[in-house]
């Protein structure tokens, strides 16, 4: 029977080899029952879901690691957030670094990204079809979207053509 250490150890080298697929497989199949809560794993696992681009999967892997070791909330939840960033939820990405801020360290971080993601929730709230209507007259659509400089450039190019 492999030890724990061993066991994370290797789907450690598969990541590290970039044999995504393979380390999922080894949890999937050949690990032990009483290795599948291990935060430490489940870590690894969600680094490997988030490399392949499995957002939604990741998050899965963060909570469950979350649920099981709250000493490691920290990386687990700088994850988790990137995972909810991909996934365009941004409110949660918010929640998230929320729950950051109140670690000393993290707090000029993350107080940051909430500005950054607060921004991206303005932009992603435009219509583009209006957007792109607005772009009858040049620099129009992109001054709606908030891009100013973008916007004025537009229009001079355009003017002096």
């Amino acid at each position: 029977n492999i030890s724990l250490e061993v066991f994370i150890n290797k789907i450690i080298c598969l990541k590290s080899l970039q044999e995504y697929e393979k380390a999922i497989f080894e949890f999937d199949n050949n690990c032990p029952a009483e290795y599948k809560n291990n935060s430490e794993l489940l870590y690894q696992l969600a680094i490997i879901q988030y490399k392949l681009l499995n957002f939604s999967e990741s998050k899965k892997f963060c909570d469950l690691a979350l649920k099981n070791d709250i000493l490691q909330i920290n990386k687990l939840k700088i994850l988790d957030l990137l995972a909810l960033i991909n996934l365009d939820d941004y409110e949660n990405a918010k929640l998230t670094l929320e729950l950051l801020k109140s670690n000393e360290l993290n707090k000029n971080l993350a107080e940051s990204k909430i500005q950054l993601i607060e921004k991206s929730i303005k932009k992603k709230d435009k219509n583009s079809v209006l957007a792109g209507s607005l772009s009858i007259i040049p620099g129009l659509g992109y001054a709606y979207t908030g891009h100013t400089q973008t916007a004025i450039t537009a229009f001079l190019l355009n003017s002096l053509i």
